[in-house]
């Protein structure tokens, strides 16, 4: 099997905190119990410097060439009303390219990104065959609107 992991929840935002942290962990716990399934992590090219920061940490444990980036014009931020078609248009650059990795499966780490920054996570917009998991951390900012939201 060969598993696709987007780890765009350790390149946005939020990889200050512990979306960023659990993507990590998560990651690398899916690549230390892999067996003889394939393991590829995607990262978003428009977060050049965690694209770095993320080969390093993963240095050990995957060859090179599962780490793969992808690229898309930016920006893209969506609480920029001018970045609408360029958000569209790298939603549907990342699915192709993530189903262009062949993948049995794939995991979103963090679903809801990108509003401030360049992270993109759309599921379904393109390509429809290859089954997607997502991660969900926590619903506290939705059961306590008005300090969170």
């Amino acid at each position: 099997m060969r598993i696709v992991i987007d780890m765009q929840g350790a390149q946005s935002e939020s990889r200050y905190r512990g979306i960023g942290r659990y993507t990590l962990a998560f990651a690398k716990s899916v690549i230390r119990n892999r067996g003889k399934h394939e393991v590829i992590l995607a990262m978003n090219g428009l977060f050049p410097a965690t694209v770095k920061s993320i080969r390093d940490e993963f240095y050990e444990l995957l060859p090179r060439e599962n780490l793969r980036v992808w690229h898309a014009p930016g920006p893209v931020n969506e609480d920029q009303r001018e970045n609408l078609d360029r958000r569209h248009v790298a939603e549907i650059i990342r699915e192709d390219f993530l189903e262009s990795l062949n993948p049995d499966i794939i995991h979103v780490t963090s679903l809801f990104e990108g509003y401030t920054d360049n992270a993109v996570v759309s599921i379904g917009k393109f390509q429809h065959e290859t089954p997607v998991s997502c991660m969900l951390y926590d619903l506290i900012p939705l059961l306590n609107s008005y300090h969170y939201l």
